[in-house]
């Protein structure tokens, strides 16, 4: 029976062209090299699959970086916006108090000693 199926394939091999008879042999002593291959292969894909997630992680952490670095930046900025902001506003509201008035409020002793005298 074995023999037959051999048979066969010869005579598919036969009419295929040339004879490849041997074909099938060559294929088959190769088959362990390229198991082999293919092993080490898998035995070096978690390397470079972890280098790649490595990498991958590497440029998300400087991306982050990256954007923190804006974010405080522009805390920064804020933050210096806001006290220009208020000191701008504080020097508007000490504009509008009198010259009078602000002597009282700072020195209110000193005022007391004029209005006595």
């Amino acid at each position: 029976m074995r023999h037959a199926c051999w048979h066969h394939r010869h005579v598919l091999f036969r009419a295929m062209g040339d004879p490849l008879t041997d074909m099938p042999l060559k294929i088959t002593g190769m088959l362990p090299k390229v198991i082999s291959m293919l092993f080490t292969m898998r035995g070096k894909l978690p390397k470079v699959m972890s280098m790649l997630f490595t990498m991958r992680g590497m440029l998300l952490m400087f991306r982050g970086a990256l954007f923190t670095m804006r974010g405080m930046l522009l805390m920064f900025r804020g933050a210096l916006s806001t006290t220009v902001l208020i000191s701008g506003l504080m020097w508007v509201q000490w504009q509008s108090i009198t010259r009078f008035e602000a002597w009282t409020i700072l020195m209110p002793e000193v005022h007391h000693q004029a209005l006595s005298n």
